[in-house]
C-alpha cells in the first residue's frame, strides 16, 4: 500500500512539473506553432522582398539602357540647337552682306548712270580732228577747241560742193585751235586737229 501511494506521488509530482515547465505548456506549443509559421512566413516575405529587388533592379538596368539613347538625342538636339543658332547667326550676316551688296550695286548703277552720261555728254560735245561733218546733224553748233598738235587745218562751209566758195572761214597752224561753228554754217571740215571738245 505504501509503494502504490509513493509511485501515486511519484507520477502526481511529475506531472505537476511537466507543466511547470514552459516548453511543456498548450499555449507555448501555440505559440511557437504561430512563431514556426510567422518564420516561415518572414521567409517566404523575405524571398520576395529579394525577388522584388532583383527585379526593380533589372527594371532600373532596363530604364538606363532605354534612357542612354534619349541622353544621347537630347545631346544631339542641344548640338543642332547650337547649330542652328550659328546658321542664324549666319544668315543674319549674308543678310547684312548681302544688303552692302545691294547698296554697292545701287551706287555702282548711279555712277554707270553718271559715267554714261558724261560719256554722252563728251560725245555730243566732242568730234574727231579729222573728217567732214554736218552741222546739226552730226556736230552741234557752238565753240570748240583742237587738241594741241603741230599742224591742224580747219574750214567753216556753206556747203558741201568741195569748192573755195563754199569756204567761210579756215585756218591752218599749230598748237590748239579755237573755232565758232555757228547754227547757219552747213559743215565744218577739219584735218589733223587730234580732236575737238566744246568749251
Amino acid at each position: 500500500m505504501s509503494l502504490f501511494l509513493a509511485g501515486a506521488l511519484g507520477v502526481g509530482v511529475l506531472a505537476g512539473w511537466s507543466l511547470r515547465v514552459p516548453e511543456n505548456a498548450p499555449v507555448y506549443l501555440e505559440l511557437s506553432e504561430q512563431h514556426e509559421s510567422t518564420g516561415a512566413d518572414l521567409e517566404q516575405a523575405l524571398a520576395k522582398e529579394a525577388d522584388y529587388e532583383d527585379t526593380v533592379s533589372s527594371l532600373e538596368e532596363d530604364l538606363e539602357q532605354l534612357e542612354a539613347p534619349i541622353l544621347e538625342l537630347d545631346e544631339r538636339e542641344e548640338g543642332l540647337d547650337t547649330r542652328e543658332g550659328e546658321l542664324d547667326e549666319r544668315e543674319e550676316e549674308l543678310n547684312e552682306f548681302s544688303e552692302e551688296l545691294d547698296e554697292r550695286e545701287s551706287d555702282l548703277d548711279t555712277r554707270e548712270e553718271e559715267v554714261t552720261g558724261l560719256e554722252t555728254e563728251a560725245e555730243e560735245n566732242s568730234f574727231p580732228g579729222t573728217g567732214t561733218f554736218l552741222v546739226g546733224d552730226e556736230i552741234s553748233p557752238g565753240t570748240y577747241r583742237s587738241e594741241d598738235t603741230s599742224s591742224c587745218y580747219w574750214a567753216r562751209l556753206s556747203d558741201t560742193g568741195g569748192t573755195l566758195d563754199s569756204i567761210i572761214a579756215n585756218n591752218f597752224g599749230g598748237g590748239r585751235q579755237v573755232v565758232t561753228i555757228s547754227g547757219s554754217d552747213v559743215a565744218f571740215e577739219t584735218s589733223s586737229c587730234g580732236g575737238w571738245s566744246r568749251i
